[in-house]
């Protein structure tokens, strides 16, 4: 009986099995395992040489390769298939002599999500006279490959860290409750993972402030020692454009010239811009104000603290709150700026 229940875990490779990794590691060159976590994770030496290790069967958790010249591979998962390290060129892979393997079926798809990256930017480069609307539908197009790529990924691996990349690779696609919908779906050790909490919790302040929601207030010191609240500009009876962005960010600062133009057009006693700037240095941000030359009002050092509270994943993340501070309107970009500003300020 114990050795049929010790075959049965091994072959279902259930945690306390172990996955073994071969390969060959150059001499001079230092490679170690580290699981879970690319920095602070469990860490488990490789011997110069042809070498076997034992890495703990797990199927919820990442695994990765890092070399002390900086370049790693992974992450793929010890899933009891044998794995294999190789040297692609200057880089590593980790490779499983298994098709249904989660690192194959892991490989597969982020190669598939590849591909339609590399297809998208190969028709860019070769249609010259390609209109901005034309690269919009196809990027539209091709986002929605991949998210259908993510969605059978999602369900067919909603009980191991397959089901989490998933999720992870959707994060910025789909709306709220989709993204709910999807963490609910997930086995109860993958949705305990601490990047699934987090997206949760992002989740929820989205919620909280969504469109028709009262603006949240957040105060942040700023570089001469005085506070600054988001309140002392919105909620003060006119409608406020806020830019969260940052001084590294080339899409945030692409999205200048529209803000101006709209700020030029309306700017008044009923409409005004404010720029809050986060996940950036103070000098960074001080130099770039001074090469964007802004009219408006500025906020600096927000660095998390306005993005946790409005759930905000990437910038620039633009927002309209009415005269009262309720949310008009989140993640306006390019023309729909002017487009949604001119619905409720007349010139």
């Amino acid at each position: 009986m114990a050795t049929l229940a010790l075959m049965a875990m091994v072959a279902c490779g259930g945690k306390g099995s172990a996955t073994k990794l071969s390969g060959t590691a150059p001499e001079g060159e230092t490679l170690v395992v580290k699981i879970g976590d690319p920095k602070d994770g469990e860490e488990i030496a490789i011997p110069a040489g042809d070498f076997t290790v034992s890495i703990p069967t797990d199927k919820n958790t990442a695994v990765y390769i890092l070399a002390s010249d900086k370049s790693f591979a992974g992450p793929f998962v010890a899933d009891g298939s044998k794995l294999t390290l190789v040297q692609d060129g200057e880089t590593y892979v980790v490779t499983s002599d298994s098709p249904e393997s989660l690192t194959s079926k892991l490989k597969a798809y982020k190669e598939s999500i590849n591909q339609l990256t590399s297809d998208f930017y190969k028709k860019i480069s070769e249609n010259k006279d390609i209109t901005e609307e034309e690269t919009n539908k196809l990027a539209d197009e091709i986002e929605a490959k991949m998210t259908d790529l993510s969605k059978k990924l999602y369900e067919e691996n909603k009980d191991n860290y397959l089901g989490k990349e998933a999720v992870m690779d959707l994060f910025y696609s789909l709306k709220p409750e989709e993204l709910e919908a999807m963490i609910s779906g997930l086995a109860p050790e993958v949705a305990a993972d601490e990047d699934i909490k987090k997206v949760s919790e992002s989740l929820a302040a989205q919620k909280a402030t969504a469109e028709g929601a009262k603006f949240t207030d957040f105060e942040v010191e700023q570089p001469d020692g005085t506070k600054a609240k988001l309140s002392d500009y919105v909620g003060q009876g006119k409608y406020m454009l806020v830019d969260f962005w940052a001084s590294w960010c080339g899409p945030c600062r692409a999205e200048i010239p529209n803000i101006k133009d709209v700020y030029e057009k309306y700017h008044g006693e009923d409409f005004d811009v404010l720029s809050v700037a986060v996940w950036d240095k103070v000098e960074d941000t001080q130099k770039a104000l001074e090469e964007e030359q802004l009219p408006w009002p500025q906020i600096l050092n927000g660095q998390k603290v306005p993005t946790d509270i409005y759930g905000i994943n990437g910038i620039p993340h633009i927002i309209l709150f009415g005269p009262d501070g309720t949310i008009l309107h989140r993640e306006l970009r390019g023309k729909a700026i002017d487009e949604t500003v001119g619905k409720y300020i007349k010139k």
